[in-house]
């Protein structure tokens, strides 16, 4: 249910967002917009945020990456992510964005072909029906009462239901809606992205419901290997490497691509305008934001969802906020922008020493603060005059 938030949100950016940024359109990053609304600072600002929050998932998909190469090769886990990197960044370096275009691609031709085929196999492994019938209608994890109590566990899961459904137009993102020739093909890319997202949603959790029936003591961080040594026979599992592989591979060199304009556009060029870009210049950055994310995969190993959490606390809670009143028409002065992010930046900050018994994550409360603290400011201090 929570990740579910994910497709809804790809369905906003489409027919809420992308529709309304055709001034944003000849843009070449996230923070030359936020530059161009609230000033120099708050372009660095959201440079310095983007790259931290990108440098967090990178090492994520360095993670997923290496958990694959660790049971293709026989590789303990910290040499498995070492490795994953290495192919990452080389890849990345001396690929480009064409290179980013065709693993996307190819991601979608693999996912497509082999979440079915994996569902078959598991599903051909029973001898009835009956047992997935039992499983869905008897197993108290299917139950509404379940779902929709308010107990430690579930508001957890209500919380990071809203907080994949919360449009973050993080640089990546950003940069496939101004890649786009106008609003309406940015519309209707993201309109196909949900809808596939969704339906592979589907499946994955379809599997998982199988792989309940098949047996309810299995370890939850153990699922992916059960499945490969379990139901992947040779071909298959060689698929299965390769697909969950370049998915990692896909977001990866798309981040890379993507943070690598937010350092020679957002932080290089203001400084130094007559800065001339080379290509061992954007190959030296890839090298250096993946050995970041690598150093923060092995601080992490282990912990995914936390990786992914606490790298959104640093761009969301920052520049979400005063982005997304900005496309829908309130912009407020500088001052008003910067103590909006403050107020976010230190919410988040302290939040987990001071409420981490709420079993609430600091992102949510942290944009909350941002969006109190900016239209308060903006109104408060007299700069109405500079709603747009």
């Amino acid at each position: 249910m929570a990740a579910s938030g994910g497709s809804l949100c790809l369905l906003l950016i489409g027919h809420v967002l992308a529709v309304r940024m055709d001034k944003f359109l000849n843009n070449l990053s996230i923070s030359e917009v936020m530059g161009d609304l609230y000033g120099p600072v708050v372009r660095v600002i959201t440079a310095v945020s983007g790259i931290l929050a990108s440098v967090g998932t990178l090492a994520g998909q360095f993670l997923v990456m290496s958990k694959m190469l660790a049971m293709m090769l026989d590789l303990e886990n910290t040499s498995a992510t070492k490795t994953a990197a290495v192919i990452v960044i080389i890849y990345s370096a001396f690929g480009g964005a064409r290179a980013v275009t065709l693993t996307d691609i190819f991601q979608l031709l693999v996912f497509s072909t082999l979440l079915p085929s994996l569902s078959l196999v598991i599903w051909n492994g029973f001898e009835s029906t009956d047992e997935v019938v039992q499983v869905i209608t008897k197993d108290p994890i299917f139950s509404l009462e379940t779902i929709f109590s308010w107990d430690g566990e579930s508001s957890y899961y209500w919380g990071l239901l809203l907080y994949y459904i919360i449009p973050g137009l993080r640089p990546p993102i950003f940069q496939r809606i101004i890649m786009a020739s106008d609003t309406k093909q940015a519309k209707e890319a993201f309109a196909y992205a949900a809808a596939l997202d969704f339906l592979m949603l589907l499946t994955v959790a379809w599997i998982a419901t199988l792989l309940l029936a098949t047996s309810g003591n299995l370890v939850p961080n153990k699922l992916v290997d059960h499945l490969i040594i379990t139901y992947a026979y040779p071909g298959l599992r060689g698929f299965l490497v390769v697909g969950i592989t370049a998915l990692a591979m896909s977001t990866a060199d798309s981040i890379l691509n993507a943070c690598s304009v937010l350092i020679v556009n957002d932080l290089i060029k203001p400084i130094s305008p007559s800065f001339e870009v080379s290509v061992l210049a954007a190959r030296t950055y890839a090298v250096v934001l993946g050995t970041l994310g690598l150093l923060l995969a092995l601080l992490f190993e282990g912990n995914l969802l936390g990786l992914f959490l606490r790298s959104s606390s640093f761009y969301m809670p920052i520049v979400t906020v005063p982005l997304l009143m900005a496309i829908f028409g309130f912009k407020s002065s500088p001052r008003a922008a910067l103590i909006g992010m403050l107020a976010g930046f230190l919410v988040v900050a302290s939040w987990d020493s001071l409420f981490s018994h709420w079993g609430i994550q600091s992102l949510i409360p942290g944009m909350l603060a941002n969006l109190v603290f900016l239209v308060g400011t903006h109104f408060l201090l007299g700069d109405d005059d500079v709603c747009i």
